[in-house]
């Protein structure tokens, strides 16, 4: 999966906010998304059906250090719209 894919895959799932956003590639799996100042990782398991989202831990001094923030489970609409 490219990450523009992974980008379109976010939105059709509602996922990310309909405001521009600026992104970035964080993982073969993940995305990167600036919101408000604020960075998260949006990370798709499709094997697991879910979504785990990370935020920037501003705790810390090393830039990058991510901190879990949520998962959400994909419910079957979700998972259709992934497999079409």
């Amino acid at each position: 999966m490219t990450p523009n894919e992974m980008l379109s895959d976010l939105q059709k799932l509602k996922l990310l906010p309909a405001q521009p956003l600026h992104w970035q590639t964080f993982s073969p799996t993940s995305l990167c998304v600036e919101l408000h100042h604020q960075r998260y990782v949006y990370q798709l398991g499709v094997p697991q059906h879910e979504v785990s989202i990370f935020a920037e831990d501003n705790q810390t001094e090393q830039s990058g250090d991510f901190k879990p923030y949520k998962t959400i489970q994909l419910n079957r609409k979700q998972q259709h719209l992934l497999a079409s």
